[in-house]
């Protein structure tokens, strides 16, 4: 999984020829911990479908602010450098529901 940060987030959105799956997490937000391993698992079975990063929206708070994260955790798909969809923590509470987030997107392609 690739860590984002401020510098390389444009970058790799951009120029992904693939959709990038983007985990928004905080090491004090339970769940996100919670799914973090399970997501990194997810990586293997999306392999040349989806780019899978991360955000520790600790360390990189204006670029959570930039991308209008409101809680955690909130996980985004993008494609062509723009948001194509979005989970907040109301639609995100376990591993099922990140899988159905990402077939979801990929079936409606």
């Amino acid at each position: 999984m690739i860590e984002l940060k401020t510098d390389s987030y444009a970058e790799l959105l951009k120029d992904s020829e693939i959709p990038v799956f983007v985990d928004f997490f905080g090491e004090s937000c339970a769940i996100c911990m919670e799914l973090l391993p399970g997501v990194h698992e997810m990586e293997k079975e999306f392999e040349g479908k989806v780019t899978f990063a991360s955000v520790d929206t600790g360390a990189e708070r204006k670029l959570a602010m930039k991308e209008r994260v409101m809680g955690l955790p909130t996980m985004a798909i993008y494609e062509s450098g723009e948001k194509k969809a979005i989970a907040g923590p109301k639609d995100i509470k376990s591993l099922d529901d990140v899988k159905a987030f990402i077939n979801g997107y990929l079936a409606g392609k």
